[in-house]
């Protein structure tokens, strides 16, 4: 009786946490009027209850132990959780506790500097977020030929040499392999299709990678790369431009690109000092449909012509440049006039003590710890200290009243149809390029994009 009240109660609990009523006789009504939607609605429903119940029986489930492996069960399978080992080369085994290991969980091996090696079997199926992350004298790993899922971070941060993906995997995810400084080849199979960003990024050794499958690829997931590096006239991966290595002060991108990677010619993230780049003119086919997020991000081009195929020119493609870049002045700037004038305040101080002392020379303290409580508080006046602080709040209204003058604005990606927070770390408040003009076809996406963001439009 009591399990059967446990369970109605957790049934209860479940509804209310995902919003269900469970007796509304609003709901019956407009039920019955809309047999389709509340069909549909039934459907996606029991697909969030599902997803939602395994997702809570997962984090409610018994972490056991076994050889050095932490492990939780759900659904009869096992997912590794953690390993307190000591092996440098590692086997995961197949089964833990007879429960069949489908899964390596999130950040299960992460920073541990033990691993050398790493076989995994051929029942894991997903390799969760960050596993590996920071195992930075992992040299080797070895992938089971069931794997369909690899996620973000896996092994970022680790030292792979060559890797081998098997299975059924679809998508690189992000930052999966990045900052593998050592990893010279990658063999991808033919079920990849997605490069996601920053994949590869900074696998500064890689030189040899198939895409021949690959249909969409981030402008900053081959980045900084032996591979990117070779790309002289322009890398593409099919018929998608991601970028262009050096810093060349004109771009033509080939005739038959239909797309212009999201961060392709992202100036801020070419390992190059930011605001130095060097690109005056662009020139995009006719045939490009979609111009990427931050696609020419941080690039002084002052006009741009968008041929008429172009659909949609996604946010920051265009027109902007960082606002820290067009700043005249930093904090150093002003923590230098503040230390001087702390420095020329303390001199005056000292010397208005000095002619007080010879003033009143026939006085004495009369009680020594009074001399000694006042030399204390004179050592611990800190000029640097003080000036810092002056520096930061004169610092912080220039550059307030500089984001007003340059009309900059700060842009929240999370609300956009790309979402991803990284935008908002990396280019927080930007600026419209001054006297920014596009060129185009009358009431095309060129158009709509000048109106949105105030540029000036010529028809063509």
């Amino acid at each position: 009786m009591r399990n059967q009240t446990s369970k109605k109660a957790f049934s209860v609990a479940l509804a209310l946490i995902m919003g269900i009523s469970l007796c509304s006789p609003v709901a019956a009504n407009a039920a019955s009027s809309e047999k389709k939607d509340t069909t549909m609605a039934k459907y996606l429903t029991a697909k969030v209850n599902q997803q939602a119940l395994g997702k809570m029986t997962m984090a409610r489930a018994k972490t056991y132990k076994k050889n050095g492996f932490k492990y939780k069960v759900s659904g009869g399978k096992a997912t590794i959780t953690g390993y307190t080992g000591k092996s440098k080369k590692l086997a995961i085994p197949a089964k833990l506790g007879n429960k069949t290991v489908t899964k390596i969980g999130k950040y299960a091996f992460d920073d541990n500097d033990k691993l050398k090696s790493v076989t995994i079997p051929k029942t894991v199926t997903e390799i969760q977020e960050g596993a590996f992350r920071c195992c930075y004298n992992l040299t080797s790993v070895k992938l089971g030929n069931k794997v369909t899922k690899i996620g973000e971070r896996a092994f970022e941060r680790c030292n792979v040499k060559k890797l081998q993906v098997a299975g059924k995997v679809k998508k690189m995810e992000s930052y999966v392999m990045a900052y593998n400084w050592e990893l010279s080849k990658v063999s991808l199979p033919s079920t990849v299709t997605t490069l996601a960003y920053r994949a590869f990024y900074c696998c500064t050794n890689l030189s040899k990678i198939n895409l021949d499958k690959v249909k969409e690829a981030d402008g900053t997931s081959l980045r900084q790369t032996k591979w990117f590096e070779k790309q002289k006239t322009g890398a593409y991966v099919g018929t998608t431009f991601l970028g262009i290595s050096g810093n060349p002060e004109s771009l033509t991108i080939k005739p038959g690109t239909t797309k212009i990677a999201d961060f392709a010619c992202d100036y801020s993230d070419y390992g190059l000092l930011e605001g130095t780049s060097k690109l005056q003119k662009v020139v995009i086919p006719e045939g490009v449909t979609y111009i990427g997020e931050a696609a020419f991000y941080n690039v002084p081009v002052k006009e741009i012509t968008i041929p008429a195929s172009v659909t949609k020119l996604a946010p920051l493609s265009i027109g902007f440049v960082k606002f820290d870049n067009q700043l005249e002045y930093d904090v150093n700037y002003f923590y230098n006039l503040e230390l001087e004038k702390q420095k020329t305040a303390q001199s005056k101080r000292r010397a208005d003590e000095s002619d007080y002392d010879e003033e009143e020379s026939d006085e004495y303290y009369e009680d020594e710890e009074d001399y000694e409580e006042e030399d204390y508080e004179e050592e611990d006046y800190d000029a640097e200290e003080v000036a810092w602080e002056a520096a930061w709040k004169a610092y912080e209204e220039y550059e307030e009243s500089e984001k007003v003058r340059l009309g900059a604005k700060t842009y929240d990606f999370r609300a956009e149809e790309n979402p991803a927070i990284r935008t908002t770390v990396c280019y927080g408040v930007c600026v419209p390029v001054k006297d920014f003009v596009i060129k185009g076809q009358a009431g095309s996406a060129a158009e709509t994009y000048a109106k949105q963001y105030g540029f000036t439009f010529v028809a063509e």
